[in-house]
Parts: structure tokens; sequence; C-alpha cells
């Protein structure tokens, strides 16, 4: 399974370097890239994955082990691509939301989209610590 991460904006800042030390690490577990789009880009970056994850207050809300249960399923279905989408200030059009195949919510908090970026980077990282049920979780 192969995971591509889209976030709009430029790919930098104070905070960017927390998210490439996760970024890295998911890449010992799986193949991953990144993507650095404006907002308008956003559908044609996800159109080619198998399952599109939108990062959306109004989505579903995922405690560790119910996302580490989802990437499993998505292994044991042999998905060959699962693209994650972060939005900019002004979230996602509807076009693209209505595109996703899931809709998650990191929080009920409104999160600064490079915050949001390092908190789906580790958690992302830290499911694939509980399917191999390494002490990262813990």
């Amino acid at each position: 399974m192969r995971l591509k991460f889209c976030f709009v904006g430029r790919g930098r800042g104070p905070i960017f370097d927390a998210g490439e030390e996760y970024f890295s690490r998911i890449q010992r577990y799986t193949k991953a890239e990144q993507a650095f789009v404006k907002d308008a880009q956003m559908a044609r970056a996800l159109a080619s994955a198998d399952v599109r994850v939108v990062l959306a207050v109004e989505g579903s809300a995922f405690d560790s082990i119910a996302l580490a249960k989802q990437v499993a399923t998505w292994q044991n279905r042999s998905v060959k691509e699962v693209a994650f989408a972060v939005g900019g200030a002004d979230g996602f059009s509807a076009a693209v939301k209505s595109s996703a195949t899931l809709l998650w919510s990191l929080s009920s908090l409104t999160l600064q989209h490079d915050v949001a970026r390092v908190v789906l980077l580790e958690q992302v990282y830290r499911a694939f610590t509980i399917l191999r049920g390494e002490p990262y979780h813990h």
C-alpha cells in the first residue's frame, strides 16, 4: 500500500521539520509521498487514489486504535493507494469533500493546517507501530 499526503501550502514554516520526522518514520513501513498544492489543485492530487481521506471537522473521529484497524483493513483489501488531504484556512470545497471515500476529523478544535499536518503524520506513524506491536504507542 502506498500513501500520499496532500497538503495545501508550500511545505515550509516553523513546524515543518516535526512533520518531516514522522513522514520519514512512516517510510519504514510503506511507500509514501507528499504533495504541497494550491487549493484548486487538490481534487487532481487526490484523483488517482483508491481511497481518499479528506480531513474535515464534520468527519468521523477515530482514536489511535481505530485508525490502526482502518489501516489494517486497507492493507488486507490490497488497496494500492490511500491519499490523505489537509486543507488550508478555508477548508475544502464541497466537490473535494464529496469525492472523499472517508471524511476524518482529527479534532473538534480548529487546527492550523501545518499543525494538522504534524498530527496526521504522527497518527499514521502511530497506527503502523500499533499494527507491528511496537512500543511507541505505550
